[in-house]
């Protein structure tokens, strides 16, 4: 077995499932069902992570515009995971945002393409120690560590990054 296949970090998304390098599914994606009246709530369905038992890993709101400004994760009693927060652009062709843990603190920064296909994530030295990245469909995840805090904050950018980008190609010259 390959360190890749043992590798809890570095994972896949497809569709509306996570799954791992050996095609094991771990984690399902519910999203919630789209209608006329909730085009005008503010509040609507989260988007729901669940595990193969049907066991809620983590829940988010569903992503609704073309940028991804704020997004946070929750656990089953509703209390905030993480948040992650756009905190800037970088002429014209990155997004900056900054991960922070249920107080508030941050604990790592996110640097992302424009288009929401590409993400780093980025140490104290602005070195690239995780990624999302998509490309043909599929998009591959490398956490920081083994945490689900990343983990979970990872993919729930994964998420929001391809509704915003679905909503970017839609856009009229």
């Amino acid at each position: 077995m390959s360190s890749q296949e043992k590798d809890q970090r570095h994972f896949l998304m497809t569709g509306d499932k996570f799954v791992d390098w050996k095609g094991n599914e771990f984690a399902v994606i519910e999203r919630p069902r789209w209608s006329f009246r909730d085009l005008f709530r503010s509040s609507g369905q989260p988007v729901r992570v669940l595990s193969p038992n049907g066991t809620l890993l983590f829940q988010m709101p569903p992503q609704r515009t073309r940028d991804i400004d704020q997004l946070w994760i929750e656990d089953d009693s509703e209390t905030r995971i993480a948040t992650l927060r756009r905190t800037g652009r970088e002429a014209m062709t990155a997004n900056l945002f900054q991960a922070s843990d249920t107080n508030g603190d941050p604990f790592g920064d996110i640097r992302g393409d424009s288009l929401y296909t590409t993400f780093e994530v980025m140490d104290s030295r602005n070195m690239p120690i995780g990624h999302v990245s998509t490309s043909g469909g599929m998009t591959t995840i490398r956490c920081p560590d083994d945490g689900d805090r990343w983990r979970f904050l990872l993919m729930a950018l994964a998420i929001a990054a391809e509704v915003a980008a679905e909503l970017q190609a839609q856009r009229t010259p």
